[in-house]
């Protein structure tokens, strides 16, 4: 007789491989409960994503407070090597920084994948979630938005701090409906969670499901951060040009697998030609499937911050 798990990570496997990419924007806001830590640099950040099934992803970030633009950072990956851009303060399209690396941006500060959410969650550590579902212990049935779901207990992940994380994966779908992180079994069997990530929407979107609006809540600080996809494409066909970014005059470029330092030539010039190139290279309009608007959500109301986010909201707390 089939396993629960091997049930649901063939169901998963045929739905994540049929993927040839995904696009998404999402939108999250941070609402901090804890009032001894308030975020210093900015209460919203906006990420637009790009990932394909050949290993190439994109990024652009911009960070919000009190609806003002106060940073941006754009991540790239060709498949073989990433890049990090950072932009100046007072002037958000211009290149300040490239560093060039081995390593996708935060993703050398754990083992974990850098995605927003929710399909941050489709992975466990670095391994798919259909791939490491065998390795799960099976903790039974429970109930998410009302839906049947099967739990699964990944132990001792190699994150920022060993951890225990929990899925709840629709029975229907497969896809994580809810997922709690501990720091042991103790933590577990006590009920203190370091966060939990929860759903609030399972919605399908070109034949395919997602979550929506999800809810992210961390208990040291006691943070909320509220997830709202706000746009998704999937098995849309990209130029190769689009994961590499195209370096403007005067930037300083810190390649660390060359172990090269440079400054581009040109900086005294104006950057406008540079900028238009790079606006021209990088896919940055995602335009929704013509049935979004009327995709009704399957359950009334998805990994970091990242990661949960929770990478790229430590990485610019402590720049």
């Amino acid at each position: 007789m089939e396993s629960p798990a091997v049930r649901v990570a063939n169901q998963l496997a045929w739905e994540l491989e049929s993927r040839t990419s995904i696009e998404l924007k999402v939108r999250t806001e941070i609402l901090c409960d804890d009032p001894e830590w308030k975020p210093k640099d900015f209460t919203q950040y906006e990420e637009h994503y790009i990932e394909t099934a050949l290993g190439q992803r994109w990024c652009d970030t911009y960070l919000l407070k009190d609806g003002k633009i106060v940073g941006r950072s754009t991540a790239f990956s060709d498949g073989k090597r990433c890049a990090e851009v950072t932009y100046k303060d007072d002037h958000l399209d211009r290149q300040k920084f490239v560093v060039i690396k081995r390593t996708y941006p935060r993703e050398e500060q754990a083992d974990w994948m850098n995605r927003p959410a929710p399909i941050n969650l489709l992975n466990v550590c670095r391994e798919p979630l259909h791939v490491a579902l065998p390795k799960a212990k099976s903790l039974g049935p429970d109930r998410v938005l009302d839906r049947d779901c099967d739990v699964f207990l990944f132990r001792g992940l190699r994150w920022r701090v060993p951890q225990d994380h929990v899925y709840y994966l629709d029975r229907a779908t497969s896809i994580p409906l809810k997922v709690e992180s501990y720091r042991d079994e103790v933590a577990r069997d006590n009920g203190q969670p370091l966060w939990v990530w929860t759903a609030e929407s399972l919605d399908q979107v070109q034949h395919h499901f997602i979550a929506l609006k999800s809810r992210h809540v961390s208990t040291k600080p006691l943070t909320t951060s509220i997830q709202h996809v706000e746009s998704v494409v999937f098995n849309k066909e990209y130029p190769s040009s689009a994961f590499w970014p195209v370096l403007q005059p005067g930037v300083t470029v810190l390649d660390t697998i060359s172990n090269k330092n440079y400054k581009v030539p040109g900086g005294d010039r104006s950057n406008s030609d540079a900028e238009q190139q790079f606006s021209t290279a990088s896919p940055v309009q995602a335009v929704p499937p013509q049935d979004y608007g009327s995709v009704a959500s399957a359950v009334s109301l998805g990994l970091g911050l990242a990661v949960f986010s929770v990478g790229i909201i430590l990485w610019w707390y402590r720049r």
